[in-house]
């Protein structure tokens, strides 16, 4: 006789939780009837008896889940084997961080810890499960240095705070394996409170390749640098001052004003890499600092700092530079007014048509010509209303013509007018 599906709503049997679900099936285990009953309840009941008529299937299940006080009853019946698969329900619980399951297991005798090189112990590691860690480390058969100190590695690059500390405490832990990989990668992800834990261990050294310092400063980890310059060990001038100029070109603020407060750190370095950098890429407070400070020049590399930060439209740091007086606006044949004119950066060419130093018809009349085929017109106009440049180009005809290119039609009389002027005087 087949048995029907007894129909039943839905909106009571999905609030049942899986947990409850499973308890009553596992009373059902040696009644055949019993669970076919049970399954044919709905889609809910069918999948929980799926897992549950097994014993072995259900306790993993609920090791994997958490259901300590199910798990506590089946370890109770006796029936079930707590080391199945390898040490399943141990290596599962863990991973997870069901701290009440893994001690009620690590409490069974037959359950091994160990099993699969440490698994447990790795995972809840690399999760950041610190009570479950805690657990673990006070069994005297887990070994937290397995697999080349994975688990120090990896809670540390994971930011992990309390399992480091716990794992820091056990001898048997090397914070240094895999050379200092655990201060490396906490400080290449910005875990402040770990860096400061391991920096703290004396075993750890924060100078290999000086790869932290390098790392932090150019990912503008203000704090980890704090930490590392009141360390003492890492150098920050390693690899041609690499941390003062990354983090200038990146506009790391705060980074910049530390390592400039360090007397080993050289901002000149790479040819002013630092002021040429920052000021290419708009960093105004950076450049503000570079300067202040007197040992950057920012007329390096053929006043490489105010032709680029004028081609980019950097108005601010552009006069921070002319207001230092060092920089010369006019080198390489007037490069920044040419640039800032041909990209329509009007505000620039304000403040460089106002410093004497400046010639807005180099290159023959590159400005007005460029920025008129561009269609820069507010540049035009600033270029148009400076007595040097000459807007008649060669011929009025071909001035009308940029003109027209610039849309400023009202700008086309004025332009013929002078031409028919000249031609009368002529």
């Amino acid at each position: 006789m087949t048995l029907p599906y007894i129909k039943m709503d839905n909106s009571i049997t999905n609030t049942l939780p899986n947990e409850i679900l499973a308890y009553v099936a596992s009373f059902l285990v040696h009644d055949k009837q019993a669970q076919c009953a049970f399954t044919r309840v709905c889609n809910l009941f069918y999948c929980v008896a799926h897992a549950v008529f097994d014993q072995r299937p259900v306790f993993q299940y609920m090791c994997r889940c958490g259901y300590a006080d199910v798990v506590k009853f089946f370890l109770a019946d006796g029936r079930v084997d707590p080391a199945a698969d390898d040490n399943y329900a141990i290596r599962f619980s863990s991973i997870n961080g069901h701290a009440d399951v893994v001690r009620l297991l690590l409490a069974d005798g037959r359950v091994d810890p160990t099993t699969t090189d440490n698994y447990a112990i790795r995972w809840s590691s690399y999760y950041g499960y610190a009570d479950v860690v805690g657990l673990l480390l006070a069994d005297g058969r887990v070994d937290p240095a397995a697999n080349d100190n994975h688990a120090i590695c990896a809670s540390s690059q994971n930011g992990h705070t309390d399992t480091v500390r716990l794992l820091l405490a056990d001898g048997r832990v090397d914070p240094t394996a895999k050379c200092n990989y655990a201060i490396r990668f906490s400080s290449h992800n910005g875990y402040t409170d770990v860096v400061r834990l391991l920096l703290a261990d004396g075993r750890v050294d924060p100078t290999i390749s000086n790869y932290v310092m390098q790392e932090s400063s150019e990912n503008g980890r203000t704090e980890l640098v704090k930490l590392l310059l009141e360390d003492g060990r890492a150098d920050p001038a390693n690899i041609v001052n690499y941390a003062i100029r990354l983090s200038s070109e990146d506009g790391y603020t705060d980074v910049v004003q530390l390592l400039l407060a360090d007397p080993r750190v050289d901002p000149t370095a790479g040819n002013d890499y630092a002021i040429r950098l920052s000021s290419e890429n708009g960093h105004t407070d950076v450049v503000k600092l570079l300067l202040a400070d007197g040992r950057a020049d920012p007329t390096n590399i053929n006043n490489h700092a105010i032709q680029w930060s004028c081609r980019y439209g950097h108005t601010d740091v552009v006069k921070l530079l002319l207001e230092d007086g060092r920089a010369d606006p006019a080198a390489y044949d007037n490069a920044a007014i040419r640039w800032s004119s041909e990209n329509g950066h009007a505000e620039v060419v304000k403040l460089l048509l106002v410093d004497r130093r400046v010639d807005p018809t180099a290159y023959n009349n590159y400005a007005i010509k460029e920025s008129s085929i561009k269609g820069n017109a507010d540049v035009v106009q600033l270029l148009l209303a400076d007595r040097r440049v000459d807007p008649t180009l060669k011929s009025s005809l071909q001035a009308t013509s940029l003109i027209y290119f610039c849309g400023i039609p009202s700008l086309v009389n004025s332009t013929i007018f002078s031409s028919d002027v000249d031609s009368d005087s002529d």
